[in-house]
């Protein structure tokens, strides 16, 4: 056998220790509140590498998983990577609800943070659901309430987006939080589409945006996340939320910055981004 051959055996042990390298880098990093100069080594060669990492990061992680942020590849890689979308977990300790106050999220000083408008999706009952893979139609009997809500954007890596999905997908999908606003109600995906969002930063407006109909869309995104998190064997229990993507884009934020979202006709929250310090 020629040398330049890597046996299987030492092909898995090389991605073995890549994931475990990298997962123990970006979890050291966030516990320490330190910012990485680069990706900590190679790449995930796939998405199932990618994934793999952030699932040994979640075995490690001292917090409960209350939902799961959904967000899209860039058109000109999903062909690459044979998805539209990547997905990350958000922590009990990072949920938060909107209230008249702006609400206080910390992010990492020096390193990625982003506001987003979220349409945000909670499931119901799927334990009889037998698909795991299911289209943006069937999934609507299985959600139960929907809200309106921002994602915190947030990494210890500065160019996370820019080194691309699979840095996103290894980095708990790029996600530091969620705020939950108000509910909206006898909700349908026309009525979701026919929401009008906008964010500003400082005052300023960023963006403006509807929220996709199906395929795409909150929809798309559920049903995306059903899919992956079955295959991957994580557990969708009732009340399970999804943060199901930035719906007028992703906006660089720095610490000491305010930004609202507003949902015309529902609501607006409020935010001031801070740094993370221990304890956060």
């Amino acid at each position: 056998m020629s040398s330049e051959i890597k046996a299987p055996n030492a092909i898995l042990d090389s991605r073995q220790s890549r994931v475990q390298h990298i997962s123990d880098t970006l979890t050291q990093a966030r516990w320490a509140r330190t910012v990485l100069d680069s990706f900590p080594g190679e790449l995930p060669a796939d998405l199932d590498e990618a994934y793999a990492v952030q699932d040994r990061s979640i075995s490690v992680w001292d917090d409960q998983v209350v939902a799961w942020k959904v967000g899209g590849i860039p058109p000109e890689m999903r062909p690459v990577l044979g998805q539209d979308w990547v997905t990350g977990p958000i922590y009990a300790k990072r949920q938060k609800t909107a209230s008249q106050a702006p609400v206080r999220m910390p992010v990492f000083e020096g390193g990625f943070a982003a506001v987003e408008a979220e349409i945000i999706l909670e499931f119901g009952d799927l334990r009889e659901l037998t698909s795991s893979s299911l289209s943006a139609a069937e999934i609507v009997p299985y959600i139960a309430r929907c809200y309106i809500g921002v994602e915190i954007a947030s990494s210890p890596m500065p160019d996370i987006n820019k080194i691309g999905p699979l840095a996103v997908i290894s980095d708990f999908g790029n996600n530091h939080g969620m705020i939950v606003g108000r509910e909206i109600q006898q909700w349908s995906p026309e009525i979701l589409s026919s929401i009008e969002v906008k964010t500003y930063v400082e005052g300023k407006r960023v963006g403006t945006a509807f929220p996709p109909a199906p395929p795409a869309g909150p929809m798309g995104a559920a049903a995306f996340l059903v899919s992956n998190l079955k295959r991957r064997g994580h557990a969708i229990p009732p009340g399970l939320r999804v943060s199901s993507g930035a719906l007028t884009g992703i906006h660089d934020v720095l610490v000491g910055q305010h930004s609202t979202v507003v949902f015309d006709g529902i609501g607006e929250i409020e935010i001031e981004i801070t740094a993370l310090q221990c304890g956060d």
